[in-house]
């Protein structure tokens, strides 16, 4: 079963305390004090030194490793920074903005944690070696000095193992780290870059997927007869007779000639036989 706290927050596990860290290597370091390396003191003697550069080896590997680490989440941590702030200030949509935000704030907590473990990697921890003064002593005494250097140089590589530890365990967390602020740093990338084809993609199926209904037929809107807005009095203007009432009027100003309008009381009434040129 996939622990989900572990997937996302690394812990270091299988620690132990310190007081049962030191109960073990002095346990540890009274077993090679007394053990006898009288038989074959050469060969034991060539084997703890080899044990001994060896373990020099692994430190040095390991606080060279935390440098690396260390000046690469030196340089992540400002570029990091400045694309999500180029991004923020982008024309982007309000949704791809928070979106790509929780991305940008894993990788930076990610990479700050990682420098966290990288710094306890390159710790000053005591150790252990066999000086000038070890050895004055070891031959001062009448025991076998071979088989004594050899215990000192094994007891000198047992305790040094607990430091070389606690710093290969400090690396590697700064590489689990690392290793997810890596994912959601290209997490970050993959969202800006195909944010805008998958949109159109899903939109383009949205319409795709909706039925096609038929076009409703435009029914025909009847106008309403706007009313003459009411004038008043005041501005109104007078209207002029129409051409035919002047023409009536001009008529009956002059009557024609004949008529019985235009006729004078008392006159006498022509006949037609007086003038035979108007009756033709």
């Amino acid at each position: 079963m996939i622990d989900v706290v572990e997937l996302v927050w690394p812990r270091l596990k299988g620690g132990k305390s310190d007081d049962e860290v030191k109960a073990d290597r002095r346990r540890d370091c009274q077993d090679l004090r007394s053990a006898d390396w009288s038989h074959d003191v050469d060969v034991v003697l060539e084997e703890a030194r080899r044990l001994q550069d060896a373990e020099l080896d692994r430190r040095k590997s390991v606080e060279g490793k935390a440098v690396a680490y260390l000046t690469l989440v030196g340089v992540l941590i400002p570029l990091i920074t400045t694309f999500g702030a180029n991004a923020w200030d982008s024309k982007l949509s309000a949704a791809q903005r928070f979106t790509g935000l929780v991305p940008l704030l894993a990788a930076i907590v990610y990479l700050l944690a990682a420098g966290r473990w990288a710094f306890h990697a390159l710790d000053i921890q005591a150790s252990a070696r066999v000086d000038g003064q070890s050895l004055a002593r070891l031959w001062s005494r009448p025991r076998n000095a071979p088989a004594a250097l050899v215990n000192e140089i094994l007891v000198c590589v047992r305790f040094d193992q607990d430091g070389v530890n606690a710093k290969a365990s400090a690396i590697r967390m700064t590489h689990a780290f690392l290793r997810r602020a890596a994912v959601t740093f290209t997490l970050l990338l993959t969202i800006q870059i195909a944010w805008k084809p998958t949109t159109e993609i899903i939109k383009a199926i949205s319409i795709a997927a909706q039925p096609k209904l038929p076009h409703p037929v435009p029914k025909k809107e009847k106008v309403k007869a706007v009313p003459p807005s009411p004038k008043s009095p005041r501005s109104a203007e007078p209207q002029l007779p129409s051409r035919p009432e002047v023409d009536g009027l001009k008529s009956s100003k002059v009557p024609p000639a004949g008529s019985e309008k235009g006729r004078q009381p008392g006159s006498p009434e022509k006949s037609s036989t007086e003038n035979p040129k108007a009756s033709r």
